[in-house]
């Protein structure tokens, strides 16, 4: 396997350390060098950044994020490894440009059903402080066969992609899964419902989104790392302000964030009130604990922040 590593690195022009069981690049998604390393005996990769999303994965997931295709087309490319340079499409990461890469669109899971509908998933939704016409408005679906709330990612009008939330309880590496060929690296979810010109809040989930439904135009990013593919999905909007309502540990990649608008930027804090009422409850506070009036008035407090402030997690001055 270390043949086959090497010779794609070398390809790309990447940059790397080889050691006596590893070679260590900079991580797809992070771009953090001194976090990720690559198995040279199978290929096993792994970001040990503990925001990152890729997590453990393998080399073709590496292959896939750093070409923008599909890892069914990595691994055609590490079983031939000249077979890139056949295709103009694949073109290396310094020429990515998010808004051409080819998503391939998807269709909603067998047995999906409206939440216009009477269903175990709009009282799971309704219980989390969603309304029927809020999820009918973004599309959500509900799949009985699989248990879950289906929050859809559209791209100029088409399914490119979904994150399926268990209504049940399961264990926290089940509660969300995303449909094949899922690329959250490159993906917003809700950006489609923005308005150009306008402002755009930026949430975490999909639940803390809509939260700001009647203030309009928040997206989900799916986690707390917001890559650079993400921000110039975002900048596509040409937003005139952003808010960042992130989650509180997520305070170092809010800071990183903020530098990355040329707009003004804005910090939005969970409520006092919800704050209390999860410690009470044992739960941890985020805007997907919010009521939809509580999101609403911590959107319009939201305090001004400059591009070179530091944003310290709720209680630290």
């Amino acid at each position: 396997m270390r043949e086959k590593i090497v010779d794609f690195l070398d390809e790309q022009g990447i940059a790397f350390k080889e050691k006596n069981r590893t070679i260590h690049v900079n991580c797809p998604i992070c771009d953090r060098g001194d976090k990720f390393s690559i198995l040279k005996e199978n290929g096993a990769a792994i970001c040990y950044r503990g925001s990152c999303e890729f997590g453990r994965r393998w080399f073709a997931d590496f292959v896939a994020l750093t070409l923008g295709v599909e890892v069914k087309e990595a691994k055609k490319i590490l079983n031939q490894v000249d077979y890139y340079k056949e295709h103009d499409f694949l073109k290396p990461k310094d020429e990515w440009n998010p808004l051409e890469v080819k998503i391939t669109e998807v269709s909603m899971p067998e047995k999906s059903f409206s939440m216009a509908c009477d269903s175990e998933g709009s009282a799971y939704l309704q219980k989390r402080g969603i309304s029927p016409a809020v999820a009918q408005k973004y599309g959500i679906m509900y799949s009985g066969k699989l248990r879950r709330v289906i929050f859809p990612v559209y791209q100029e009008g088409k399914l490119v992609g979904y994150q399926g939330r268990a209504i049940d309880k399961v264990d926290e590496r089940f509660k969300a899964i995303n449909s094949e060929g899922f690329r959250r690296d490159s993906m917003v979810m809700f950006l489609d419902q923005v308005s150009p010109r306008s402002h755009i809040i930026i949430a975490e989930g999909p639940v803390d989104a809509l939260k700001f439904d009647s203030v309009g135009n928040s997206i989900a990013t799916m986690g707390k790392l917001v890559t650079d593919k993400q921000v110039d999905l975002i900048k596509s909007k040409q937003p005139s302000s952003v808010y960042l309502a992130l989650d509180d540990d997520a305070y170092e990649e809010m800071t990183e964030l903020s530098r990355k608008f040329d707009v003004p930027i804005f910090k939005v804090d969970v409520p006092k009130e919800c704050i209390e009422r999860c410690k009470q409850a044992g739960k941890k506070a985020d805007f997907g604990e919010c009521t939809p009036e509580e999101a609403s008035q911590a959107f319009r407090s939201a305090q001004q922040i400059s591009q070179y402030s530091v944003i310290l997690p709720w209680g630290r001055k």
